[in-house]
């Protein structure tokens, strides 16, 4: 399927999962990632992982202060992916778990945010910001991370 088949929204997911999978030691980022995971309805392609990273969707909100005049007109919508990006440390660490955390962001940032054009995700979108970071623990306590807001906006033709 090409992209010009493809919704927006899915376009720029795609796009973020190809940046996120450049996240290598080789490209001078601070780790491997081990890979990159849309998951699917019921979340079962995939556990968490050391270094694995989840790309979700979340809801699209409209902004029809953005929308633009024209025939068709072009309606303006926000959407915010979720990285949530899994770190797994020994029993026996003995730094603090935010050095990790606070590492793994600073990487998911730098690899979205890879040319000065990077907020259009190739030219899609009209903006991108980040939210603030969360750091996240199972309510096992088997698996630990941080969340890494995205929000994107653009516009659709109706």
């Amino acid at each position: 399927m090409t992209s010009i088949l493809l919704s927006i929204p899915e376009r720029i997911a795609q796009e973020i999962v190809e940046r996120l999978e450049q996240i290598q030691i080789v490209n001078s980022y601070d780790f491997d990632v081990a890979d990159v995971i849309r998951p699917d309805r019921l979340a079962r392609n995939w556990t968490p992982k050391n270094y694995r990273i989840l790309v979700t969707q979340g809801t699209e909100d409209r902004l029809p202060e953005l929308d633009h005049e024209g025939n068709p007109p072009a309606l303006c919508w926000q959407v915010e992916y979720q990285i949530k990006v899994f770190l797994r440390e020994l029993d026996k660490s003995e730094t603090a778990h935010a050095i990790g955390e606070n590492r793994i962001a600073a990487n998911i940032r730098k690899a979205i945010t890879d040319s000065s054009t990077w907020y259009t995700f190739r030219e899609v979108a009209l903006f991108a910001e980040f939210g603030g970071s969360e750091p996240f623990l199972s309510s096992e306590g088997d698996s630990q991370g941080i969340t890494v807001p995205l929000t994107v906006t653009y516009r659709d033709w109706e």
